[in-house]
């Protein structure tokens, strides 16, 4: 767990960086620059690309996790692996750009009504969607060669910024609102290239022709592999996609700003789970590998106990402050409270699940986890069909609990009933009840009668009570480790 607590909390850092950039996007520019049909549209915008990457890809990204360690050679040029992928990669962009050129007049009529500003900026994917493809491929390269700090830097800090860049550029009135997505689309776009840079620095962009006897033997199970994956990385991408397509025209644009809106705020719970699944994926795989199942085991336990710490914490500290947040944002944001209620408790839910989707995926039973992740798009149209017109944003909240809930759960059972893994400790047990006792230790503080100060005061005393049960009670061992390398960092602890 060395390396994976390393990187792990560098990632993390890089993206609470992000987040924060993100964040004065969010409430402080976005929302009080532009109207919220506007946002909505840049939200859409930018969740369309990462659909549009998913499509492209091929699954690629996670054959490149699964199949790399079979032909790690960096004297051999990886047995010609890479070129092989990023060839994959093309392809998978002209097929994605073909359908999304011929199924305009079906997409534009669906949301023509209610959100036509959209359909305007159609093609700005088509740009977007080619880098942000090849940036899945080569973030997954990269991972799987254990550099994960700078890709997490390029994506999570390097994309915040061109949107504020893009933000200020239009605030100060130098460009109107078609100018500021065509900068913003050109900035965000840019950021692919800079990997290929980090990549020729490291000597690992190898796109001449090498021995490919590997690459002949193993290309049927690896394209049989990417299919299955594939079905399962647009399955999960139309999960998180879907309910803003089926908002959008629904309701309008305006109703997608403010749900995308809150859905980033409670994004920020799910960073160290991303920034930890990106440093143990190629670890799992090569335990796989190895058919050690006893370490994957450890893996499974110790990345769901510190991912419910983790995402307790942050889950009940934007909730205490939820108040605080929607008296800084425009009144028309209030309506989304229950929107991050529900949202932010799935993604507890889904980080105390675990690996368990990858560990599905890594395995010879991947088929199930792709046959789920199917199910799931079905689950998510049917409850988004149900919820949205009754209940508009919160439908669509609602269905996204119900819907994540409802696989992960099968997702773990499963995964116990093959391979006898599981999640759980004695430990959850004693996280559980510290989360509880630090969101009761400032319940009764009353509003203080200033948004800065209250926000302060109130996270303050949960975070002291919350913090310090956690090293007191040491129910994760990894964080108290953390907390001395921190003292002897900082010379107030002796030791090496």
């Amino acid at each position: 767990m060395g390396i994976v607590r390393k990187q792990s909390i560098q990632s993390s850092i890089l993206q609470y960086m992000g987040a924060g950039i993100g964040f004065i996007n969010r409430t402080f520019l976005l929302t009080q620059f532009l109207p919220t049909d506007q946002v909505g549209i840049v939200s859409f915008i930018l969740a369309n690309a990462l659909a549009y990457s998913q499509f492209g890809a091929l699954g690629l990204p996670n054959v490149i996790l699964r199949y790399f360690p079979f032909f790690r050679n960096k004297e051999q040029g990886h047995h010609g692996f890479f070129r092989w992928v990023m060839g994959m990669s093309f392809l998978g962009f002209l097929f994605i750009t073909l359908n999304y050129v011929l199924l305009k007049p079906w997409i534009a009529g669906y949301f023509q009504e209610n959100s036509a500003g959209f359909v305007e900026y159609y093609y700005y994917l088509v740009p977007l969607g080619f880098f942000a493809i090849y940036m899945e491929v080569m973030d997954a390269y990269l991972r799987s060669l254990f550099k994960t700090v700078v890709p997490v830097f390029i994506r999570e800090v390097g994309q915040r910024l061109a949107v504020l860049v893009s933000v200020v550029v239009y605030a100060l009135g130098w460009v109107d609102f078609g100018g500021f997505v065509i900068l913003f689309v050109a900035l965000v776009s840019s950021l692919s290239l800079v990997v290929v840079l980090y990549l020729l620095f490291l000597g690992q962009f190898h796109l001449g022709r090498r021995s490919g006897w590997r690459l002949k033997r193993m290309r049927a199970k690896m394209l049989r592999y990417s299919g299955f994956s594939y079905l399962s990385g647009i399955s999960n991408m139309l999960i998180y996609t879907i309910d803003q397509w089926m908002l959008g025209g629904m309701k309008g644009m305006a109703e997608v700003g403010i749900y995308t809106t809150v859905f980033y705020v409670t994004s920020l719970i799910l960073i160290p789970w991303k920034a930890l699944a990106k440093i143990s994926m190629p670890l799992l795989a090569e335990h796989w590998a190895n058919n050690d199942l006893p370490a994957i085991q450890k893996l499974y336990q110790r990345t769901s106990l510190i991912n419910l710490l983790t995402g307790s914490f942050l889950f009940l500290g934007i909730y205490i402050n939820a108040p605080n947040l929607f008296r800084i944002l425009p009144d028309d944001y209030a309506a989304g409270f229950m929107t991050l209620v529900y949202i932010g408790s799935t993604r507890v839910f889904i980080m105390t699940s675990g690996l368990n989707a990858y560990i599905l995926l890594n395995s010879k039973r991947y088929v199930i986890d792709v046959v789920l992740s199917v199910l799931m798009i079905g689950l998510t149209i049917v409850t988004n069909f149900i919820f949205i017109p009754r209940f508009g944003i919160d439908g669509a909240a609602l269905a996204t609990l119900i819907t994540f809930v409802s696989i992960n759960l099968v997702r773990s059972i499963l995964v116990f009933g093959f391979f006898r893994l599981h999640p759980l400790s004695g430990r959850m047990a004693l996280v559980l009840a510290i989360a509880g006792i630090g969101f009761l230790s400032q319940f009764f503080i009353p509003y203080l009668g200033n948004v800065w100060l209250d926000i302060l005061v109130r996270s303050v005393v949960f975070a002291v009570v919350y913090l310090g049960l956690t090293l007191g009670l040491r129910p994760v061992k990894d964080v108290n480790d953390f907390a001395v390398l921190v003292l002897k960092k900082l010379g107030l602890r002796k030791g090496k």
